[in-house]
């Protein structure tokens, strides 16, 4: 399994600049450390080409000044989401609040003592750059660069860019990010993209952050070719079709196929054949239970998966458990798959029963829904 993952992470090859290949570990090191010394290291004065005032709204800053009280740090920690970590240490909401009366005190002073300039918290600001890449096969660090889209509200309000529709989004324009996956839907009229591009370009020139565009993909819906290949040469992208990929989920005008989320099925067998031959009949269920049953969690709780890739994923999942690394080996089992996915108070082995579990994820959303959950996909259509 550590032999899996270190080739799946494991940068082969990487080019410089000029564009010729280094497979030496000394050379891709130097290429990466000089790659990011020169965007996060690199003294610049870019000049500022946006009227900040327009896109901020003004608002008192005195207060920043301000020691900390004790009632504004206890309602830091009751607003903390109960089952989301706030850090690094994996300590999570639940954990601060109940056990608060017993480590605020030493909170309190680590604040106090950090507003007064007596202690140094760098090692909090201490991070490792991972390098994930936004491609099939990356070849220089342009394709790890991340951008940002926050001046296009701006934009629209100004009368500048139009919605793709005549729905109306609440306050903002129909943007879908991600950390740095981003998904803009617009019209596809020309001069509209001309003017995102001049932005992106403004964008770039006021911050140093510089976007790359051969790394963006245009999803043409209700065009005819030619007309997309105008507008994909003008931005400077790719073209791309429904379904497309979006945080490792097809998303199309049509529920996905099973030929879309054939993926899974891969990343499961792969994951089963790999470990099989090196645990017994104990450590093959601990693998079903906690490994195989998590890695099609997330595309259930967004989509009612076709039962054929649930039944697959059974099916290996079931010949992994009984036959080692011959999932594909069918015959006699202990036990029915039925009755092996029964809690273990009731007889049976824990297994996650998919079918359920994609059923209950999915209801979620109706419980949000009903209950004006604040989501950014759903408060404000309700």
């Amino acid at each position: 399994m550590a032999t899996q993952s270190y080739r799946k992470n494991f940068i082969t090859t990487i080019n410089d600049e000029d564009g010729n290949p280094f497979q030496n570990h000394d050379h891709k090191a130097a290429i990466v450390w000089k790659s990011y010394k020169d965007r996060l290291g690199k003294a610049i004065d870019p000049p500022m080409l946006f009227n900040l005032e327009e896109i901020i709204q003004p608002k008192d800053l005195s207060e920043l000044d301000a020691p900390f009280s004790m009632d504004e740090i206890d309602q830091v920690i009751k607003d903390i989401h109960s089952d989301r970590a706030p850090g690094p240490d994996g300590f999570n909401g639940l954990f601060l609040k109940k056990c608060w009366d017993i480590i605020k005190q030493d909170i309190y002073t680590m604040i106090w003592d950090f507003f007064e300039g007596n202690i140094g918290i760098q090692s909090i600001n201490t991070a490792f750059i991972t390098l994930i890449p936004k491609i099939a096969n990356p070849n220089d660090m342009n394709d790890f660069r991340p951008i940002s889209l926050s001046i296009i509200n701006a934009a629209w309000a100004n009368g500048e860019l139009t919605l793709p529709t005549n729905q109306a989004y609440g306050l903002d324009y129909p943007i879908i990010q991600y950390a740095d996956d981003t998904l803009l839907i617009m019209p596809a009229d020309e001069d509209q993209l001309n003017h995102l591009k001049y932005l992106l370009n403004l964008f770039s020139l006021s911050t140093g952050l510089f976007v790359n565009f051969s790394k963006s993909s245009m999803i043409p819906i209700n065009m005819d070719q030619q007309s997309a290949n105008n507008l994909a040469n003008s931005f400077g992208c790719r073209i791309e079709s429904l379904p497309f990929t979006y945080l490792g989920l097809p998303m199309g005008t049509t529920k996905p196929s099973v030929h879309d989320l054939i993926p899974v099925i891969s990343r499961i067998d792969k994951r089963l054949s790999g470990v099989a031959r090196f645990m017994n009949h104990s450590g093959r269920l601990t693998c079903v239970n906690s490994v195989v049953a998590s890695m099609p969690i997330f595309a259930m709780c967004s989509l009612k998966v076709h039962v054929t890739i649930l039944d697959h994923v059974d099916k290996s999942s079931r010949n992994f458990l009984w036959y080692g690394n011959e999932i594909n080996k069918g015959g006699k089992c202990l036990a029915s798959w039925e009755m092996i996915c029964k809690p273990k108070q009731q007889g049976g082995l824990g297994v996650l029963n998919l079918r359920e579990q994609n059923k209950a994820l999915l209801r979620k959303h109706l419980f949000k829904f009903y209950n004006k959950v604040d989501v950014p996909w759903g408060y404000d259509y309700l």
